[in-house]
């Protein structure tokens, strides 16, 4: 595997709902050993928990400034609660989600603290983003590595099935968060994960228990990823090319069934067997300890298996237990007679049946098999030969067990490190940028222009009749590529003609939009969405009117890019794609 680009060092941010981290790797080992990556081990309060990914939490003082990122911050709030000097401490956690969440990204969108205070989003996951990179550069400083800022390409992760608004957010908060946007790419999970599976030496046990290997990615052969991570599950269908480059067979689609909805579960326990004012006023009130229930659970989760035997055991707060003695709801001793012989609390133990708790997972692991499921009538997707599973939680046997016994004919591969696969294939890809040569559209893309009026065409509402005679039908869809395309990478759209309304323009303004339709006329049909504005610049105005450019997009990787060439000259503007 040859290095394609003429960085120093591939440095990745995995940014993940419950958990995020950071790896790199320099050129010169990518060449000798491709699957030599360098990470960091976090340690979480008095080192009863030791992961290669810090907790996704930020904690900002009481003057709104940025205090401290990942375990630290829990850590650190913790002790102010316990102080009870935590308010007016600003404390975020798990909050990535809301990019996917919301109905529309915006740059200025607010974000809410555990205790519902809001700071701008942008500065949130900006300070996360810096805490990691500083801390990434510091360690490759202890190796030896002294660079400059262009000698690091750096590659950010997101889910492949967030839109382009919340992708073009993380990227804005990359920079702000001081990296160079010329230096920054960013990496869809599924996809990052397949380029780290294809560096290792895939090993499975055959029907006899023994061991036998397995060759996923020989030329031609079509595998499904499934990126199981806090937040989300991405599922992405890949090819295998000449070369060992990958071509991208449907959309990726996925939803919100990761980790965090049996985390969910597990509060609606909590909140069955205690009571929903005792588990809230516990929360509220007790937030060291409702923190370190949640890290116990997460160690559980990790070593559960739906064919065990035994009970689970987790240690109850005595916070919680004092609260519960003071309000004794009625309702929790109900819950636990109704679930005799599942749910067990005898002083400061919580015991758990191995079916009760599997039954956590169930509204999670179905809604990926039931999504497989649907998949697998697709004509394109039902000959794949295998499903590899990556991310945190497919390292969850109940999570396997349940795809597995599900699609008995498929291969199921879930490689070592399955947790860390995103993150050491981003550094991969940020060797390899182009290794995925082709893209399959999720939407109809385009720009808000107009054209020259037809009657019997056109909707007579939309005829505009411009200074010179001109009449024009405005609030057309100039449609760029269409749902369902499959497109190279570096792909470009049709070259559109844009001029300047006033002499003294010094930009061209042109809105964005995208359809699930193939082929939309207008961009108020229904179901398009504006997703944001293209900016040129057209700072010399010496030629009055007489200006403009052809503007494109540019498709086939994991972002949108434009480019804007002047009608006279052929030089290129400068261009800006901007959300809303």
């Amino acid at each position: 595997m040859t290095a394609k680009t003429n960085h120093v060092i591939s440095a990745a941010i995995d940014f993940g709902t419950t958990f995020s981290g950071y790896a790199f790797s320099s050129r010169d080992d990518f060449y000798t050993s491709p699957g030599k990556v360098s990470s960091m081990t976090w340690t979480a309060g008095s080192g009863c928990l030791q992961s290669l990914k810090t907790s996704t939490c930020v904690l900002f003082s009481p003057d709104k400034k940025f205090s401290t990122f990942g375990f630290q911050a829990e850590d650190k709030y913790s002790e102010l609660a316990l102080e009870e000097k935590e308010k007016g401490w600003y404390f975020f956690r798990r909050f990535k989600m809301e990019l996917y969440k919301v109905k529309e990204v915006t740059a200025d969108m607010p974000l809410k603290s555990v205790d519902e205070k809001t700071l701008p989003a942008m500065d949130v996951f900006s300070a996360a983003i810096r805490y990691m990179k500083d801390h990434l550069v510091k360690a490759c400083c202890t190796q030896g590595f002294y660079l400059e800022s262009r000698d690091i390409q750096w590659v950010l992760t997101v889910p492949a099935i967030w839109d382009d608004s919340a992708k073009l957010f993380m990227r804005k908060a990359a920079v702000k968060a001081g990296i160079l946007t010329d230096t920054l790419l960013l990496a869809l999970e599924p996809e990052a994960a397949a380029m780290y599976c294809k560096t290792i030496h895939v090993k499975m046990s055959d029907e006899r228990g023994g061991r036998t290997s397995f060759e996923p990615f020989k030329i031609g052969t079509k595998y499904l990823v499934v990126d199981a991570g806090g937040g989300t599950v991405d599922i992405t269908v890949h090819q295998v090319q000449d070369g060992g480059t990958l071509r991208e067979v449907c959309t990726a689609s996925g939803g919100d069934w990761g980790g965090t909805k049996v985390d969910e579960q597990f509060e609606n326990l909590l909140k069955n067997v205690f009571g929903q004012d005792v588990f809230e006023t516990f929360r509220r009130e007790h937030v060291e300890d409702f923190l370190e229930i949640l890290r116990n659970f997460e160690m559980k989760k990790r070593t559960l298996s739906d064919r065990q035997d035994d009970n689970i055991t987790l240690s109850v707060p005595v916070s919680l237990l004092d609260i519960y003695e003071k309000l004794k709801p009625s309702t929790s001793v109900e819950f636990i007679a109704a679930n005799s012989g599942h749910i067990f609390r005898k002083r400061n133990k919580l015991r758990i049946s191995p079916q009760y708790v599997s039954s956590l997972f169930k509204t999670s692991t179905d809604g990926v098999v039931n999504h497989l499921k649907r998949m697998m009538k697709n004509p394109l997707v039902a000959d794949i030969s295998s499903i590899i599973m990556v991310g945190g939680y497919s390292e969850c046997s109940l999570l396997q067990n349940k795809i597995k016994d599900t699609f008995p004919n498929l291969r199921v591969i879930v490689p070592p490190e399955a947790g860390l696969a995103v993150l050491k294939g981003a550094v991969i890809t940020g060797h390899t940028p182009s290794a995925i040569t082709h893209r399959v559209c999720r939407y109809t893309y385009g720009f808000d222009g107009a054209v020259p009026f037809v009657e019997g065409v056109h909707d007579p509402k939309r005829k505009h009749v411009f200074g010179k005679g001109v009449v024009l039908c405005n609030g057309l869809f100039q449609r760029q590529v269409s749902v369902g395309d499959v497109i190279s990478e570096g792909y470009k759209g049709k070259r559109l003609c844009y001029q300047v309304k006033e002499k003294t323009s010094t930009k061209i303004y042109i809105s964005v939009y995208a359809s699930p339709q193939t082929n939309p006329m207008y961009v108020q049909h229904d179901g398009c969405k504006r997703i944001g504005s293209l900016y040129v610049d057209m700072s010399d105005t010496t030629k009055g009117l007489d200006r403009g450019a052809y503007v494109q997009m540019i498709f086939g990787g994991s972002e949108i890019k434009v480019e804007a060439t002047d009608i006279h000259t052929g030089g290129k503007h400068s261009a800006t794609f901007d959300f809303i």
